[in-house]
């Protein structure tokens, strides 16, 4: 880009002086054997160099990469390419654990009426169901397992108790009447997993995650509570925040943007599981209409990166998916 052009022009001059600097007091020197002839010669141009060198060096270290070379937007974007907030690291695993003591999320001091629970893509999502309930005067249960999904039997041990610990803690906590299931639901479609132990893929992994995303509404069900489960959020073409910070840098138009019909088709077997676990009482909300609008899934909205990698929400889009989550959520009510 323009606002670059004069870094690269600085880059290309002050390496040809030290190229001109190398060849005129080293390797010139070197073979005419001056040089070797003199040893303090050698030593102070040798050391003269290595110090030149490891201060320059240390100056754009210090100054973190020299990024005033760059658009201000480049490191806008990227600092979109964070964790969520760190008050809901806490909220990992807690139903693998023992004793399970779950994180509270949304207004304090109010006994929770909710369990919210998924893989990491609801510990992204922590942050806007925190303000939603918040805004609410109420709060929810609330734990994430990286890859786990919010059924039993599937993926590592870890997975497995975390599921098994979720219907337990339901089991125990009466003042539960909603359960809201949040993943990306991609686990079942993709290389494969373990399913009770055994490494399953293909068509025999989808089937049994049909049975078990029944099996879990159902067990919830018995337990008279309300099932909620969020739709798959779609995915970009690449990272987001990085891909945008390249463009911003080198003028490029990499896309990143997904069609809807792309992202439907992805997800079709989880789609008929959905109408499925629908059949038994599970009901479902989509927070992607929003972002989707003409056919077309943006990986920037109103200036701002979707997605903080190819997949999880960004911790900048939590006020906008707050206000989605609560419209989605009154809907179902109406």
């Amino acid at each position: 880009c323009i606002r670059d052009r004069p870094w690269r022009v600085f880059g290309f001059v002050v390496s040809f002086v030290l190229a001109w600097m190398i060849y005129r007091f080293v390797e010139t020197p070197i073979r005419h054997r001056r040089m070797l002839k003199i040893p303090s010669r050698f030593l102070g141009a040798t050391v003269g160099l290595s110090a030149v060198l490891t201060l320059g060096s240390l100056g754009i270290w210090h100054s973190g990469g020299l990024p005033q070379r760059f658009d201000p937007k480049v490191s806008e974007f990227l600092s979109y390419a964070q964790e969520p907030p760190s008050q809901f690291h806490m909220c990992q695993d807690q139903f693998a654990r023992r004793p399970m003591v779950p994180c509270v999320v949304g207004a304090p001091d109010v006994a929770p009426d909710m369990l919210v629970f998924g893989d990491s893509h609801a510990g992204a999502f922590a942050p806007a169901v925190s303000d939603w309930l918040a805004r609410q005067g109420r709060a929810a249960f609330f734990s994430f397992s990286h890859g786990c999904l919010p059924v039993q039997n599937m993926g590592v041990a870890k997975c497995a108790a975390q599921a098994r610990g979720a219907l337990e803690f339901v089991d125990q906590n009466p003042g539960i009447e909603t359960v809201m299931l949040m993943s990306i639901w991609r686990q079942p479609y993709e290389a494969g997993m373990l399913y009770r132990g055994v490494w399953a893929s293909g068509a025999p992994l989808r089937e049994a995650f049909d049975d078990e995303l029944e099996a879990m509404v159902l067990a919830l069900r018995a337990l008279d509570k309300r099932v909620v489960i969020v739709e798959p959020f779609f995915g970009a073409r690449g990272h987001v925040p990085k891909t945008l910070a390249k463009n911003a840098a080198f003028g490029r138009d990499w896309p990143l943007d997904k069609p809807l019909q792309e992202h439907t088709a992805e997800f079709r077997y989880f789609f008929a599981a959905l109408d499925r676990a629908a059949q038994v009482g599970a009901e479902r909300i989509s927070l992607i209409e929003d972002l989707c609008t003409g056919g077309m899934c943006r990986a920037l909205y109103d200036g701002r990166p979707v997605l903080s990698d190819s997949n999880h929400l960004s911790g900048g889009m939590s006020g906008v998916i707050s206000t989605v989550l609560e419209r989605e959520m009154n809907n179902l009510e109406e």
